[in-house]
């Protein structure tokens, strides 16, 4: 009898146990997995840009703590998720964006502008995306969009979202055989104190629309910097084959100059700091993004100087304003998010709960047995 007892005792508790780790190892439904939609509108002043393809890729989410954490095809790369300021935000989404055409990453959907400049992707869950777009002529100019990091969240209470982006361009006379200079520089930040950890040398492909062209070797004998002609029309983009060992990378482009800047992560710093030295070439442009919801809009402008000197090239980034209106999330305020696993803890304690109701069943049903 006490045998059979214990036994009974035993299978309780092990169904307790079982009925326990099934809802805490089964995923619960969060936010992340909200129905919502993103829309662009594409315009610049009065023009309306229809025709611009998109792509929309989604690289990560932040964590509690306030960095964005890159998850799937992003998740390996050395890019810094301490974006607390607007110009480290456009640092992230120049990189990516130049990652994401140089390997090939699939976007997670695509689409073109309608008649009205606006294209809308759905359903969409909760978290950071990056949007890239390619150049279309309206008239006698040519609009080249920049890619932008969109933080995309539900309203409080709510299961959904309905985003509106604005994209920001740069926008040049339009000619169908126009010959440039391309310059590339590279730059190193951060390793006055860590100088073995900067390489020799470093090997960099050149890539034009998405084909590697040409391989080339950056060093201190051609003061890190390499120059190429080819036509304005085309779309080029680089790539530092290995990012050195304990260094971060950041890829700027601004026109026809291309900036690789690796930062020695020792710091945790991605601030561009800027120096002076016998300029020739300033190039300065004022950039807009404006974000909104059914609740207020938010538009914020960066000023974003490369300047290319005899000696060196280095990047100042500043944010020069920022207004917000209503209650609307922006792409660089974070919030509180769940844990990693992705599931929501206040179930676990409901579920213990339950397993120590179903002990005290079989207890009570061993006593009736006695």
């Amino acid at each position: 009898m006490m045998q059979r007892k214990c036994l009974s005792r035993i299978a309780y508790s092990a169904a307790a146990l079982v009925f326990f780790l099934c809802f805490w190892l089964t995923p619960m439904s969060s936010a992340a997995a909200a129905d919502g939609t993103l829309t662009l509108i594409c315009k610049e002043q009065d023009t309306v840009l229809p025709d611009m393809p998109w792509k929309l890729y989604r690289v990560g989410d932040y964590h509690a703590n306030g960095e964005l954490v890159l998850d799937d095809d992003f998740a390996d790369y050395p890019v810094s998720g301490k974006l607390d300021t607007t110009a480290a935000v456009q640092d992230a989404a120049d990189t990516l964006a130049n990652l994401a055409a140089v390997d090939a990453i699939p976007p997670l959907a695509t689409g073109k502008t309608d008649a009205n400049g606006t294209v809308s992707f759905a359903p969409l869950e909760t978290g950071v995306y990056l949007i890239t777009g390619k150049p279309v002529v309206v008239g006698e100019k040519r609009y080249i969009p920049a890619p932008a990091l969109l933080h995309l969240t539900t309203e409080d209470g709510s299961t959904t979202f309905n985003w509106n982006a604005y994209p920001k361009f740069t926008v040049r006379p339009f000619q169908t055989s126009s010959s440039v200079m391309y310059t590339l520089s590279k730059v190193w930040l951060h390793d006055e104190n860590q100088m073995s950890d900067r390489p020799a040398d470093l090997l960099v492909q050149l890539y034009c629309n998405d084909q590697m062209m040409k391989e080339i070797t950056l060093n201190a004998e051609n003061n890190w910097s390499y120059s190429w002609e080819a036509s304005e029309l085309e779309e080029w983009h680089v790539k530092e084959v290995f990012v050195p060992d304990n260094y971060l990378v950041v890829y700027k482009q601004n026109e026809t100059q291309f900036l690789i800047v690796n930062s020695h992560n020792d710091t945790g710093s991605q601030t561009l700091t800027s120096t002076t030295t016998d300029t020739t070439t300033t190039t300065t442009t004022t950039e807009t993004i404006t974000t909104s919801s059914d609740t207020g809009t938010e538009t914020t402008s960066t000023s974003t100087e490369i300047t290319t000197t005899t000696s060196s090239t280095t990047l100042t980034s500043h944010t020069t304003s920022s207004t917000t209106s209503g209650t609307t999330s922006t792409t660089t305020t974070t919030t509180t998010k769940l844990p990693a696993t992705g599931q929501l803890w206040w179930p676990v304690p409901c579920m213990a709960v339950g397993g120590l109701v179903l002990m005290g069943v079989g207890w009570r049903m061993d006593k009736k047995e006695d």
